[in-house]
């Protein structure tokens, strides 16, 4: 998506996100992202015509512009390196390019042969960038993008509550209890079911002598 190539996005097993109860905020991923975002399941073979139609409008429609962001210092510098030498790379190109350069790409820094006078700029905006993130430009990139993809998934993305549980185990035994109820665990109310199987191989309530 950094390159401005169009994308459509099939999130696949939506069934069964659906029937677990969890949710996927479609509208504001799409929005997040800049592309068309459609719901499938591979198995069911549904809403893959629709993943198709979406594929095409977006091919159609043409180059667009990145949509993320990433932290001030990192960013500070990727709009440095976009000023300082990528006037003459398609704008929905110079995104990708720029952070490469930051990255120190040996293969983009060779295609775009950059002046030793503009590098040597670039450098200490990197280098600025390095010293206050603590961190080398490449694993900058890398964390920038996990830290992305946990804001996108916090923002868009609800796992249905489930009450916890617990596994008790009985010293010396070899044993699950089935207990249905409620107990008081390290301060937390705790509700579930706790199994337990004597070394017979007998299940047990845990009231069995």
């Amino acid at each position: 998506m950094e390159l401005g190539i169009p994308v459509a996005i099939a999130i696949n097993m939506m069934d069964m996100v659906n029937k677990n109860g969890d949710r996927i905020n479609i509208a504001e991923l799409t929005r997040e992202l800049g592309c068309r975002i459609v719901e499938i399941s591979a198995l069911k073979g549904t809403g893959i015509d629709i993943a198709a139609d979406a594929a095409i409008r977006a091919a159609k429609e043409g180059k667009v512009l990145p949509m993320h962001t990433f932290s001030g210092p990192a960013e500070h510098a990727i709009a440095h390196i976009e000023e300082a030498e990528l006037n003459g790379v398609p704008p929905e190109q110079q995104r990708w390019y720029a952070i490469k350069i930051f990255e120190r790409d040996e293969k983009v820094l060779s295609q775009l042969n950059i002046p030793k006078e503009t590098l040597d700029h670039i450098e200490l905006d990197i280098n600025a960038a390095e010293k206050e993130l603590d961190d080398d430009a490449e694993s900058i990139i890398t964390n920038e993008r996990y830290i992305y993809i946990a804001t996108l998934m916090k923002g868009c993305y609800k796992k249905k509550k489930c009450r916890k549980t617990f596994t008790f185990r009985p010293h010396r035994q070899s044993c699950y209890e089935s207990l249905a109820g409620s107990a008081n665990f390290r301060g937390h109310n705790v509700s579930g079911l706790l199994y337990f199987r004597n070394n017979a191989g007998h299940y047990c309530n845990g009231l069995d002598k």
